[in-house]
């Protein structure tokens, strides 16, 4: 797969308190070559009834991850990568990535 035309958008979830998980991020994707975008996401303490979630966390997540695909969709991308900024990368992350074939018609890659 080749990793930068299959995600032509990648972005990055992150609380704005947690400047030291963006720092921690803006490194690994550096050191991995990856031009990755910073998604502001919702705080849990704004959010005031849960709409079927268990916890404002989850939903204040969910809300997130709904901010992401909306600023995907409105840059007209064929594609986005969404990472939360506590991912762990793999030592061999892009030899796993080559080794990934997606079939024409597929919808999401989890």
């Amino acid at each position: 797969m080749n990793f930068d035309d299959t995600f032509p958008l990648k972005l990055c979830i992150n609380l704005t308190r947690r400047e030291d998980r963006r720092f921690r991020m803006d490194l690994e994707f550096y050191k991995l070559g990856m031009d990755v975008l910073r998604v502001r996401a919702v705080n849990q303490k704004y959010v005031r009834r849960l709409h079927g979630y268990p916890t404002a966390g989850r939903y204040a997540n969910a809300l997130s991850h709904r901010l992401a695909l909306r600023r995907a969709k409105l840059a007209g991308v064929s594609a986005v990568l969404i990472f939360e900024d506590d991912v762990v990368f793999a030592p061999d992350f892009h030899e796993r990535l080559a080794d990934i074939e997606l079939p024409e018609d597929w919808g999401i890659f989890y």
